[in-house]
């Protein structure tokens, strides 16, 4: 007879088991209220191929870091501006403690820190210091998001898998029926309003979400004949709980693992008898780039006129070596990030405040090592413009003050887009003032600190006076 107690921890171990082989089939191939509009459309793409040469590609300039190299395995890393979220598995741990944790790395203060206090959390990523993430327990398996300057938690109603944030946004794809079964859906949940939206209404396999980092954009694959054929979805919220669905690709491809940054989607694609490539477009549609490169791409990740991605490509020494790449959308360049001989993989990309970082795990005796590369990535003003705007909506200030500071930073954005870098400096000087007037009032002494700090900084940028 089963004690409670190895029923509980069978549970655990094919819970486990189940989320494993889901991460496995990831790596392989590359409640809820339905909204007010439902639209579905399709979007009208032509291809444009880009041949890459990787043997050639330089080493980009920068900085590499170990971030955590302990005798576990460091894998799932997201990151967002100066925080990385990931997820730590010791599969030797003892009985009755997590076999996997939840961590998050602050490069303000290189600082590693543990989110405790949770049975079996896997599946973590991160948007404006909140990192959400799936832990399997005895209660429901709950979706949980975590503010890390406050340490508060939020526990998003439902069930599903693998969640996705950006800005107020979490999306999760999958939820279990009440007979036990999976139903693979997307549905989107309001973290201001507590809401949540589905997506997809068809009994088809949605899967692998992500989310633009205003949360306004959620794309994921859809795949039929038994998960093969997938294709590309975006859905864009034109109004709280309303979204636009399109169908971003389509016809005799395969695309896979598709990854936004507001403006541009990119994705694996694989056309049939060759191996898979890295593919992008604007979210408008219009021109597809194809990256056509030697090998295999994947885990294709964007951020800002930056793609990184891993690459398997056999050489002479090294027939089954994987390495990071990146390629910069405005020049058509391409990079070599890793070149260590083993194999890394996995990689996320976050430009900002003038640098770019990609995080990345390692294998390396039996265990995958988190690492980070740091390289300069000056930003446009306008890029800086958003990053400004974002951290102002990341406040949840009442609307008023709200509206206010960002119809300044929208004004200065309007001004330097047709040069007129007299009325853009000014803008800035009335969005300085307005901070330090509301300092310690609808602004806390930090967030006007960290604003003022913002805009002194792009005021420099532009020469103003």
């Amino acid at each position: 007879m089963s004690t409670p107690h190895t029923v509980f921890q069978n549970r655990r171990a094919l819970k486990l088991f189940r989320s494993l082989i889901l991460l496995l089939i990831a790596v392989a191939l590359v409640s809820g209220v339905y909204p007010k509009q439902l639209i579905v459309t399709a979007t009208t793409t032509t291809e444009s191929v880009v041949v890459l040469d990787p043997t050639t590609a330089p080493m980009l300039a920068g900085t590499h870091q170990v971030l955590n190299n302990s005798p576990t395995s460091q894998m799932e890393g997201h990151i967002d501006g100066k925080v990385v979220a990931y997820s730590d598995h010791d599969p030797y741990a003892p009985p009755l403690t997590p076999q996997t944790q939840i961590r998050y790395y602050d490069f303000t203060t290189n600082t590693d820190h543990l989110v405790p206090g949770d049975e079996l959390p896997m599946h973590p990523d991160i948007s404006r210091g909140r990192i959400v993430f799936q832990d399997f327990n005895a209660t429901g398996d709950p979706i949980i998001v975590l503010d890390t300057a406050s340490q508060t938690r939020t526990i998003v109603p439902g069930s599903g898998s693998r969640p996705a944030i950006g800005g107020n946004t979490v999306a999760i794809w999958g939820s279990t029926e009440p007979d036990g079964s999976f139903n693979p859906k997307i549905r989107a949940y309001d973290l201001s309003s507590g809401t949540s939206t589905q997506l997809t209404g068809e009994n088809l396999t949605n899967v692998f979400s992500a989310v633009s980092s205003d949360g306004n954009v959620i794309v994921w694959q859809k795949c039929h004949d038994n998960a093969l054929n997938c294709d590309i979805y975006s859905s864009v919220q034109t109004s709280p709980g309303v979204f636009m669905t399109t169908q971003l690709t389509g016809a005799d491809r395969d695309d896979r693992g598709p990854d936004i940054d507001g403006e541009t989607v990119a994705y694996t694609c694989t056309k049939p008898g060759e191996p898979p490539d890295i593919c992008f477009q604007s979210l408008a549609g219009g021109v597809e780039t194809r990256l056509s490169m030697p090998g295999y791409q994947q885990n294709a990740r964007v951020s800002r006129n930056f793609i990184t991605f891993s690459s398997l490509f056999p050489l002479p020494d090294a027939p089954f070596n994987w390495d990071i790449f990146l390629y910069e959308i405005s020049t058509g360049s391409l990079y070599r990030i890793t070149n260590t001989g083993d194999n890394d993989g996995f990689p996320d990309i976050s430009i900002s405040g003038g640098f770019g970082r990609i995080v990345y795990s390692t294998y390396v005796g039996g265990n995958w090592d988190l690492h980070a590369f740091t390289f300069p990535a000056p930003g446009s003003v306008r890029e800086e413009i958003e990053d400004v705007t974002e951290l102002v909506e990341s406040f949840d200030l009442p609307h008023g003050t709200e509206n206010s500071l960002i119809t300044k930073l929208q004004d200065a954005l309007v001004a330097t887009n047709v040069s007129d870098t007299a009325t853009a400096c000014s803008c800035f000087s009335a969005f300085i003032n307005e901070c330090q007037a509301q300092s310690g009032k609808k602004l806390t002494t930090d967030q006007a600190t960290q604003l003022i700090n913002s805009a002194n900084q792009i005021k420099t940028e532009l020469g103003c006076q």
